[in-house]
């Protein structure tokens, strides 16, 4: 996986469908992933924080959530030509993860968030597996 770093943070150069194609992959090959979307705020949040940084850093996937992460690749002559927002990759993945028996674990911001997640992906996809919300 390509990535290039933004202010510290490594940010996957890869198209959506590739990243979806990855992590049905890993998944095959019993590989247990993160995936951390990357935005402007989390930067502008975080950027001193060096143990935020590596955690973030030691996941398999960043994804570029944010047109100011594409700017930011672009004003550096980087490679991310197009943003990647969370819930259109989740979208993505919850769609495919009916098939394949996906596990998911959802992390929400606040307490409430995840179950509330789960809620509505259940609504749409009925097979859906969710194992655990935080």
């Amino acid at each position: 996986m390509k990535k290039e770093k933004i202010i510290g943070f490594n940010v996957c150069t890869d198209t959506e469908n590739n990243i979806v194609k990855n992590v049905y992959k890993d998944y095959i090959n019993n590989n247990q992933i993160v995936i951390a979307s990357i935005n402007p705020e989390i930067i502008i949040n975080n950027y001193k924080n060096k143990y935020f940084i590596d955690e973030i850093n030691s996941f398999k996937y960043q994804i570029p959530d944010g047109i100011g992460i594409v700017y930011a690749s672009q004003k550096q002559n980087g490679n991310i030509n197009k943003r990647i927002t969370g819930i259109d990759l989740m979208q993505k993945l919850c769609e495919k993860s009916v098939y394949y028996n996906l596990k998911i674990f959802l992390y929400g911001a606040k307490p409430g968030i995840a179950e509330k997640a789960k809620d509505e992906l259940k609504k749409t996809y009925h097979n859906i597996n969710i194992v655990r919300c935080l």
